[in-house]
């Protein structure tokens, strides 16, 4: 069988690239300029495996391929500009994101960096969720997908070519074929693949095994079968206006089959494309399209995350979808690239001598692989503006930038799938179990007093998003949650968390307490806390003033809803046993008084972001609580 064996760089290969890299630049940059834009990574997919698998099977003929030299011309490719485009993005994070963000932000380029990207995000972001607009790093699962590609796939075609080289496009086509299909739901149920991608969405979009399809498609693409005998350059033309078309337009939902499939031609059949100066717009823009690529989410997220806390007066600057405002982090994007082009990625990519000339990146790259392997030592250290989150001389592990605490294996205390599994701390042969949601998950570290811990065993037992109370989350009839609340029996509950005053059924809310105090439970009631619902911390650092701290404005509003829930909470009622073990802490004076909200204190942050204490919070609501309900009389 014919295979395409040219090793010269193609004017039109080059123009794909562009028109991908600007599709994704636009898509990115505004959803709705080009709402399938980010299918440019798709035909990426498909050039890389056209062109990996090219130059590998003409090694293979002529005698000559090697991994190693295979293997560090990738790194040569890769490496340099992922080294510095990751210590730029950290940068760039350290000024404008928060210190827990920080920490993910660390956490992503870590396994960005061992190509497992990939993973790491299908776990904890929808690629299309505003969050996602907001993750400097989130373009990096691709280079994951790629570089997991490369690993295998030349080995699996040397394997071949040894046994037999005319199987080579009969098996790769069978790969393909069983890519395809892995896209089924079936599929991921039966080989239980959400115990790696949680969900079925995010398999399709982050796996390897269902995007291998894509870059294998390439990788046939060479095989010719797609060629005409007769090149038809206005055909080509045309395609090229369908696969810029399936960038804008859905095609009744088969955009990325039809874009990945009319690249496949086009590869097979080389166009010579006449736009003169434009063209060579285009070429320019291909050859710097990986810079590009590297760059522009790290920028687009920075300003995206600014924008949220600047006031109103200044957004203007930083309103991506301002078209003159896009227009210039454009070019911003553009000069990075260019720069990051011809002083890092070119340079290093056609380096001759690898140990002389890479002593810089292996320093950037020993300085990276530093930060990105001990993220809780540099987040820790992470203080601006003398502000801290925490006291450094706290005994137990909390996630860096928050205040949840973590178990002796590093991982989070909420959301445990058990009793028996909860965090426990304290040697104490009574129990306080802490029930609520990511805010009281929140308090829990106040609470880790040497005195308190001596008397009492403290369990955390909340869940992210969950009010405590029957038929929200996991509270539900016959599932363990509910079946081992019910059976507190004589315990000391701490309970709360974020009551909307608006949706949160009182009625579930008084069947849950009248359970748990009729159970011979004393329950410690988190009334609603003041919180600042905007992020105080982020705000004070981005534009050096305070928007709801001490602001008068913004106490009478706090004091209308906690007015608002304390005339909700009243429509329950206890008897006179029930009310004998029912404590109801008022936590609104603790932050809101004399006309004034604090949300700093002695040059510490009270809040981690718009709802989460700090522990410097947590510590203020916890020594209210001991000193005044758990230590009471009769506990004495």
């Amino acid at each position: 069988m014919e295979i395409s064996t040219k090793s010269q760089i193609r004017n039109d290969i080059q123009i794909f690239r562009a028109f991908s890299i600007i599709s994704v630049v636009l898509f990115h940059i505004n959803k709705d300029l080009v709402p399938f834009g980010y299918l440019g990574v798709d035909i990426f997919f498909v050039i890389s495996g056209y062109l990996i698998f090219q130059q590998i099977y003409k090694n293979l003929n002529n005698n000559n391929f090697k991994l190693k030299v295979f293997y560090t011309k990738r790194i040569k490719r890769i490496l340099p500009s992922l080294v510095s485009s990751s210590l730029f993005t950290i940068f760039i994070g350290y000024k404008v994101l928060s210190l827990e963000a920080f920490y993910e932000l660390i956490r992503g380029i870590k396994y960005s960096l061992f190509f497992v990207g990939n993973i790491y995000f299908s776990r904890i972001l929808d690629y299309f969720s505003i969050d996602s607009s907001q993750n400097l790093i989130v373009n990096l699962w691709s280079l994951s997908i790629e570089e997991q590609f490369y690993l295998l796939f030349p080995l699996v075609v040397l394997f071949i070519f040894k046994v037999n080289k005319k199987y080579i496009p009969h098996i790769l086509l069978f790969f393909m074929i069983i890519s395809f299909i892995s896209r089924n739901e079936l599929f991921y149920d039966l080989f239980k693949l959400d115990r790696i991608f949680f969900q079925y969405d995010n398999y399709i979009f982050y796996s390897p095994i269902t995007r291998a399809w894509q870059l294998l498609l390439g990788a046939v693409t060479t095989f010719n079968f797609l060629k005409l005998k007769k090149q038809n350059h206005y055909l080509n033309y045309l395609l090229i206006i369908f696969v810029l078309v399936s960038f804008i337009s859905n095609l009744a939902g088969y955009n990325q089959i039809v874009a990945c499939i009319l690249i496949s031609f086009l590869l097979s059949n080389e166009t010579t494309i006449k736009l003169g100066y434009i063209n060579k717009a285009l070429i320019h823009v291909g050859n710097i399209s990986y810079s590009i690529y590297l760059f522009h989410q790290p920028v687009f997220a920075a300003v995206r995350n600014v924008f949220i806390y600047k006031p109103s007066q200044s957004k203007i600057f930083y309103d991506l979808d301002n078209f003159l405002v896009g227009f210039v982090y454009i070019i911003i994007v553009y000069a990075i690239s260019l720069f990051n082009f011809y002083t890092i990625e070119n340079r290093f990519r056609n380096s001759k001598n690898i140990t002389n000339q890479f002593k810089t990146i292996q320093l950037s790259t020993i300085l990276l692989l530093l930060i990105v392997l001990s993220p809780s030592l540099i987040t820790t250290n992470f203080v601006r503006n003398d502000i801290q989150l925490e006291p450094y001389n706290f005994k137990y592990s909390l996630k860096p930038g928050a205040n949840y605490l973590l178990d002796n294996d590093g991982k989070y205390c909420i959301d445990k799938d058990s009793l028996k599994n909860a965090c426990r701390y304290g040697q104490g042969n009574d129990e306080i179990i802490f029930l609520g949601d990511s805010i009281i998950s929140s308090l829990v570290s106040g609470f880790l007093v040497e005195d308190l811990l001596s008397k009492y065993k403290i369990i955390e037992y909340t869940k992210s998003g969950c009010y405590p109370i029957y038929s929200v989350c996991q509270f539900q009839d016959n599932l363990n949650y509910q079946l081992e609340v019910e059976g507190f029996k004589s315990k000391k509950i701490i309970f709360g968390g974020d009551f909307n005053t608006e949706t949160t059924s009182i009625k579930n809310l008084e069947k849950t307490l009248m359970m748990l105090l009729d159970n011979k439970n004393e329950v410690f009631f988190i009334g609603l806390i003041p919180k600042p619902e905007n992020d105080e911390l982020m705000y004070y650092l981005i534009n050096s003033e305070h928007i709801y701290h001490n602001n008068e404005d913004f106490y009478f509003k706090k004091l209308e809803i906690n007015k608002k829930f304390l005339s909700r909470f009243d429509e329950i009622q206890f008897n006179e046993d029930q009310l004998e073990r029912f404590y109801f802490i008022d936590t609104f004076e603790l932050f809101c008084k004399d006309k004034k909200c604090k949300y700093f204190e002695n040059d510490n942050s009270l809040f981690i972001d718009g709802s989460h204490l700090s522990y410097f919070g947590s510590e203020i609501i916890a020594e209210h609580v001991i000193s005044n309900y758990i230590y009471s009389k009769k506990d004495s």
